[in-house]
C-alpha cells in the first residue's frame, strides 16, 4: 500500500483499506459493496492519535467500525 504511513502494518480493524499522507486520510469499508468512506484530517499528528486509537486498538469503539458492522448483522 503506497503512499500511506508505516503503521499499516499494525492496524487490527478489519475495515481499515488504506491511508494517505496527502492528504490525510484514512480510508475504510463503506456501508454498501459500491462505497468506501474517507476520513480526512487536517494534520498528521490528528490522523496519527485517531489511527493509534481507533484502527490499531481499540477498533470496536470506532463509529465508522460500528456502523459498517451492522451490515454483517
Amino acid at each position: 500500500m503506497p503512499s500511506g504511513s508505516y503503521k499499516q502494518s499494525d492496524v487490527q480493524c478489519p475495515f481499515y483499506r488504506s491511508d494517505t499522507n496527502r492528504p490525510t486520510a484514512i480510508q475504510c469499508e463503506g456501508v454498501e459493496d459500491s462505497n468506501k468512506i474517507s476520513l480526512q484530517f487536517g494534520n498528521l499528528a490528528d490522523k496519527k492519535e485517531y489511527m493509534d486509537r481507533f484502527c490499531i486498538k481499540g477498533y470496536e469503539y470506532c463509529r465508522v467500525f460500528r456502523a459498517v458492522y451492522e451490515q454483517y448483522r
